[in-house]
């Protein structure tokens, strides 16, 4: 009997997201990582690729508006989220 593949988890991030601190407890919530993740690009990544359950859907909507809000830290976001999902087969990461 086949296993039907577990529903993803999906993360929707936003504009209304104002610094990495938001970021990181939408997160930790959605995807129930350990409440002692750090809020730095570093550690972010370490929960992310080896506590988060998959399979999980990072979804960013308003991206444009939230590159503007975030400056700098939306580019390394964006590329934090991107490496996940090529080193992760059960992650997925789109701009909406």
């Amino acid at each position: 009997m086949r296993r039907r593949p577990a529903k993803a988890k999906t993360v929707t991030l936003d504009a209304s997201l104002a610094d990495i601190a938001a970021v990181r407890d939408r997160l930790v919530s959605a995807l129930e990582l350990p409440e002692w993740t750090g809020r730095n690009l570093d550690a972010l990544w370490d929960a992310l690729s080896t506590d988060a359950k998959g399979p999980i859907r990072i979804v960013w909507k308003d991206h444009t508006l939230a590159a503007k809000i975030l400056g700098p830290t939306y580019r390394r976001l964006v590329v934090l989220f991107r490496d996940l999902a090529a080193a992760r087969r059960d992650v997925t990461f789109t701009l909406e």
